[in-house]
């Protein structure tokens, strides 16, 4: 999961920036990243009901996740209430490294007992 591109999508970086230029998500977070695409906020808003329903959906059971990197930073960053991502460090996590996540039933709160971890590819 990723903020949809739209009319961007599969455009290599650079040619993405030429085409819809670049900007500030935290000056700019209600803007679209190119026609037919999505805004930060409402990325972020995806993120956050994507991981509030797993465990409605799935309780008390394990469940593995494919995703993008940028789910894995906005995961980490909503559940910890980061006010102002961006704003003093980032989160890159690396392709295929496992992020493990552990939510306590009933109501309890997620914790995050790996992050990053690439220890399968050596």
């Amino acid at each position: 999961m990723r903020a949809a591109p739209g009319e961007g999508d599969g455009l290599p970086i650079g040619e993405f920036a030429a085409r819809y230029g670049s900007f500030d998500v935290q000056a700019e977070p209600n803007r679209v990243v190119a026609p037919g695409g999505e805004c930060w906020n409402d990325f972020v808003t995806r993120v956050r009901r994507t991981t509030d329903a797993l465990p409605r959906r799935f309780p008390g059971r394990r469940v593995v996740a494919v995703s993008h990197g940028g789910f894995i930073t906005w995961a980490f960053l909503t559940r910890f209430d980061v006010p102002r991502p961006g704003t003093g460090a980032h989160l890159n996590p690396s392709y295929t490294s496992i992020t493990e996540w552990e939510y306590t039933e009933p109501n309890g709160p997620w914790a995050l007992m790996r992050y990053n971890d690439v220890a399968h590819l050596e």
